[in-house]
């Protein structure tokens, strides 16, 4: 069993009582809630190792330019800082019309919190203007070490 600790802050009293009555609507603890709450934000804001699969063609078959790709390289490098782009793969995946669509993607790999990710996904979708598009973490455990650290 892992240690426990007693964190006491002050909040706004009408803050609590909504709180406590949406812990007990739902038949949660305060406690119990508060330590799910502060759980799902420390997840979220970890840093991970994501890769994201760009995609080279729209979806009605146009060939997405160089510039274009640039625009979204520069998006996810103010966000994560980097980015590793590797070359093209193929990708096959089926569409809501049980549909076998096979499509030429840009994996690329980077790191930033699962927060972050979300926005470059919506960004993807967006910029590319997909049906779908695929994330996964592949990391959560890893070394960035930097010279003047040593």
């Amino acid at each position: 069993m892992s240690e426990k600790m007693l964190v006491n802050f002050r909040s706004p009293v009408d803050l609590v009582s909504r709180f406590d009555q949406t812990c007990g609507e739902n038949n949660i603890s305060r406690t119990g809630k508060l330590n799910q709450l502060m759980q799902n934000y420390v997840q979220g804001h970890a840093k991970s190792v994501w890769e994201i699969l760009v995609p080279t063609i729209s979806r009605t078959g146009k060939t997405f330019t160089y510039e274009h790709h640039k625009e979204w390289d520069a998006y996810v490098r103010k966000i994560s800082g980097g980015v590793t782009i590797h070359r093209p793969a193929k990708g096959e995946w089926v569409n809501d019309n049980e549909v076998l669509v096979a499509e030429r993607v840009i994996p690329c790999r980077l790191i930033c919190s699962r927060v972050w990710m979300d926005e470059i996904v919506d960004f993807t979708l967006l910029h590319y203007d997909q049906d779908a598009v695929r994330a996964f973490a592949i990391a959560e455990t890893f070394i960035l070490k930097r010279r003047e650290e040593l």
